[in-house]
């Protein structure tokens, strides 16, 4: 997740952000349903508030990332109930 988002609750231990281990739900022109991951640290090179950088496997294969390093996405969280 963009660095630009955690960094505000990093605290005094950035390994024990609070948003580490909560679940996002992003979408792309391929995954119009959405495919949920889990934040697991902080992004140095997103630069935008809103940037994620996943993984490369899931990234192409359920993002529809084959031709590109970055494509358009939009995401939100996923509330546990």
């Amino acid at each position: 997740m963009s660095k630009l988002r955690m960094e505000p609750f990093d605290g005094a231990n950035p390994s024990n952000n609070p948003l580490c281990g909560k679940k996002v739900r992003v979408f792309s022109d391929m995954a119009t349903e959405g495919v949920v991951f889990t934040v697991q640290d902080k992004c140095l090179g997103c630069t935008g508030e809103s940037d994620l950088d996943v993984c490369r496997g899931p990234f192409k294969q359920q993002l529809g990332g084959e031709e590109t390093d970055r494509i358009k996405i939009w995401w939100q969280w996923v509330s546990v109930t």
